[in-house]
């Protein structure tokens, strides 16, 4: 069995979000990750790679402007 880990990208940094990640769905202007164990999270982000060989999906963060 083949989970992935989820990771934020911040600027230039990269952060992990989620390991273990078994589930992925877009919910209007967010996404849900639920893992295998555990809670799921929900972030608001947009989906920069999918990487299928290393088991991996990275996010880049959504700043929303002041109105």
């Amino acid at each position: 069995m083949c989970m992935a880990t989820a990771y934020m990208k911040r600027g230039p940094r990269k952060e992990i979000l989620l390991q273990e990640v078994a589930y992925m769905q877009p919910k209007g202007d967010s996404i849900v990750l639920k893992p295998l164990f555990g809670e799921q999270k929900r972030v608001k982000a947009t989906i920069r790679e999918i990487d299928f060989l290393n088991s991996t999906i990275l996010f880049e963060e959504v700043v929303e402007e002041a109105k």
